[in-house]
Parts: C-alpha cells; structure tokens; sequence
C-alpha cells in the first residue's frame, strides 16, 4: 500500500500535465467534428471554374457558346497574349482559356466542324469539366442541324432550352450519415493514439524518476520490501495508470460523440487503445532507462511522441505517406 500511496501522490502533484494533454485531445476532436459537419454530404453545390473566353466569331452560335461558358463558370479578364495567358494559368487565376475562331457560327451552320483553341490547367478536372460543357453545347447544336433546323437563332433558343433541364436528384442522408459518423470515430480513435502514447512516456518517466532518485533507492534498499516485488508492483501501477488514461479517453469520446458508437465497433477500438496503451507503457520504461533529467525527458516525449504520430499514420494518412 506505501506504493500505491506514493504512486497516487506522484499523480497529484502532476494532475496539470494530465489536464493539460487531455485538453489537447478534446480541442482535437471538436475541431474535427466542426470540420465533419462543415462537409457535410448534405450540403452539395457545383464548384465554379474559372474561365477566359476570347471570342473572334461574333456570330450567334459563338455568343451563344461564350455567354453558357460564363454561365457556367466564372468569367476572368484576361489580356489576349500569349504571356498573359500562361501567367493567368500559372498562378491559377484562370483555369481554363477558350479561344472562339473568326467564322465560327458560319462554319458550324455549314456542317463543318470548326475546332474551338483550348487552354487549360495540365491534367486538372476542371479542364475535363469545362471541356464537356463545351462539347455537350455544340453536339446539341450539331443535332438539330441534322434534325433539319438552319437558322442559328431557332437552334441556340432550343439549345439552351434544353440545357435549362435539370434533374432531380435525392441524397442517401442515412447512408450518407452513417459513412460520415464511421470516418469520423475512426479519425477521433486514431488522434487517442498521440495523447496515450504522449501522456503514458511522461507520466511512466515521471514516477519512475521519482523511485529510482538515489536518496530514495538506497532507502527502499534497507526496507523490508524486497526488490523483486517493488519492480512488480511498478509495473502493476503503470498498467493500471495506463489503463485509467485510456479509459478517460474512451469515455470523453463516449460524451462527445454517442451517436456514432455501437457495441462492436466501441469494444474493438477500446481494445486497440489497450494495446496502444501497452505500446506507451513499454516505451516509458524504455525512456526512463536512458534520459534521468525533467527536461530532457518532456523533450524526449515530445520527439518520440511526434515523430511517431508523424511517421505512422496518426497525422498524416497513410494515403499520403
């Protein structure tokens, strides 16, 4: 018991630390949770690409054509150069650049196939987005040329007539949500990852330090506790502090989010936090044996700590690296 007593005066004294690194995880998930809802799947818009139009035709087809364009997107001003274009699309304040030829509107009302200048961004989706938008205006003009219509204004009136339909479309909000709260608790489990193994290095250096003190040592020595069994009884209490820490942190997150728990994903993640826990623990000892002073071991920590959050898919995802 004068283990015990000793072990919970160590924690006392350190409670701010503790505080101080839960804090860290609950401002964490609550960002993470403004963020969720910020994107919710619900809350769907197009995007709007931004669109230099240089038109040369002046006819009623290529107006038609520039006016959609705008339409869709949004329009930039633009100086017609060469330079000037390749800055426009180099600092991104123009992503995609058309270019309508002199004759345009003549040339389609022929049947020809008059080709528009295109410029965009290498290998961007915006560039596919706006190049369908365009091929999808002049294939509708082109099929009521064939149906037999000649006159430009017939033809764009009916044109953009049909590019006015929209279809209704209806979101899966369930489905929708349910994927939205399982990436959530998995990215919230995945950040317990750095405040365990952070809080458990220092807190396990922090009462290890506190028996192995020389004075200390040799006191405990002459005690009738035999050595053997204090190292047990060590050991016994980190586990057991460990396992307080994880537990404080799967009930935070029980509070913060119990909408997106059920029974058998709630008992795997705990258990990978035991394990994750017990991965702390091992590194504690580990640290303890070779940095003796307070400051080099809350700089040790924070290396490790970090470094592995950094290197092993807690902050950065795996995707990524």
């Amino acid at each position: 018991m004068i283990v015990y007593k000793a072990y919970l005066k160590i924690i006392k004294k350190n409670i701010g630390v503790i505080c101080m690194y839960l804090g860290i995880f609950m401002g964490i998930i609550l960002i993470n949770i403004a963020n969720i809802k910020e994107n919710d799947g619900n809350a769907f818009s197009s995007a709007k690409v931004s669109i230099a139009v240089f038109n040369h035709d002046g006819g009623v087809i290529g107006n038609a054509l520039e006016n959609y364009l705008y339409a869709q997107g949004e329009k930039v001003e633009l100086k017609e150069s060469r330079e000037a274009m390749q800055d426009a699309l180099f600092y991104r304040a123009a992503e995609y650049i058309v270019v309508i030829p002199e004759g345009f509107t003549e040339q389609m009302l022929q049947g020809q196939n008059p080709q528009l200048e295109r410029v965009q961004v290498a290998d961007s989706y915006s560039g596919f987005y706006v190049d369908s938008l365009a091929d999808k205006y002049l294939n509708l003009v082109r099929l009521y040329q064939v149906s037999g219509m000649q006159e430009a204004d017939a033809i764009v009136k009916n044109v953009e007539a049909d590019l006015q339909q929209e279809v209704a479309v209806e979101m899966v909000n369930d489905k929708e949500a349910e994927s939205n709260g399982s990436q959530f608790m998995a990215s919230a489990f995945n950040f317990t990852a750095y405040i365990i193994l952070a809080l458990g290095m220092l807190l396990v250096g922090i009462t290890l330090a506190a028996f192995n003190d020389p004075d200390r040592h040799r006191r405990m020595l002459v005690s009738p506790l035999p050595p053997s069994k204090l190292a047990k009884v060590q050991i016994l209490c980190n586990a057991l502090l460990l396992f307080a820490i994880v537990t404080i942190n799967y009930v935070l997150l029980l509070i913060i989010m119990p909408s997106y728990f059920n029974l058998c994903n709630g008992i795997i993640l705990y258990v990978n936090m035991l394990l994750m826990g017990m991965v702390s623990l091992a590194c504690g000892y580990l640290l303890a044996m070779f940095v003796k002073t307070d400051s080099g071991r809350s700089g040790a920590v924070n290396t490790v700590a970090l470094g592995m959050s950094f290197l092993c898919g807690v902050f950065v995802p795996l995707s990524f690296l």
